[in-house]
């Protein structure tokens, strides 16, 4: 069996956009407390505590809302649109992770990255579900947990390095790390140019 026989456009663009997005994200978090132990001290375990409150109460409470919106429309030029959006919000908010001072910043930063990461997971998960091919759904998910898990593997030993040398550094690689997941964003938006996509009319 050839698996690339079983894998179409969709789901290669949005495992790539995965990495970029995700398989990052996985490398940054448990650093991110650690470069803003040198602006917040002692009180850091404590406010990286009710961010990551904040990121999850607002995934939390966006995800239906998301999907009642995306069941409305039958094509999924919605999902796209949104899943773009949700990595750009997501994308921004590293960005600005370094140029924070006050730790209502910190906490608006995550509430707004909760509602970015309820964009792309709903709409993510949706697109690709539709465009697993029938029958060989498991050679899908194999294929995108196997790209996933070692790309994030080399992301997390490149970036840990790099996150390493100094604060200066890995404020640097929070912007790159922003940057990728907006490029992310902007690889699932091509996917509405694949005229054979099977989620187009379902």
């Amino acid at each position: 069996m050839k698996v690339r026989e079983y894998i179409n456009k969709v789901i290669v663009f949005l495992t790539v956009s995965d990495i970029f997005v995700w398989g990052t994200i996985a490398m940054v978090t448990p650093l991110v407390g650690i470069f803003l132990s040198e602006k917040f001290g002692t009180k850091t375990i404590l406010y990286v505590g009710i961010a990551t409150a904040i990121y999850f109460l607002a995934r939390a409470i966006f995800q239906i809302p998301i999907g009642i919106i995306s069941d409305r429309v039958k094509h999924d030029t919605d999902e796209i649109i949104i899943l773009v959006i949700g990595c750009f919000m997501m994308g921004l908010m590293y960005i600005l992770i370094p140029f924070i001072n006050e730790p209502w910043e910190y906490f608006l930063i995550m509430g707004i990255e909760g509602l970015g990461a309820s964009m792309n997971l709903n709409s993510w998960r949706k697109l690709f579900a539709r465009n697993l091919d029938k029958n060989h759904e498991g050679v899908g998910y194999g294929f995108y947990e196997t790209i996933m898990s070692t790309a994030t593997a080399i992301i997390s030993i490149v970036g840990g390095y790099f996150s390493s040398l100094s604060n200066t550094i890995f404020a640097i690689v929070l912007v790159v790390i922003g940057s990728a997941i907006i490029f992310g964003g902007i690889l699932c938006g091509f996917i509405i140019t694949f005229k054979n996509r099977k989620s187009k009319n379902i």
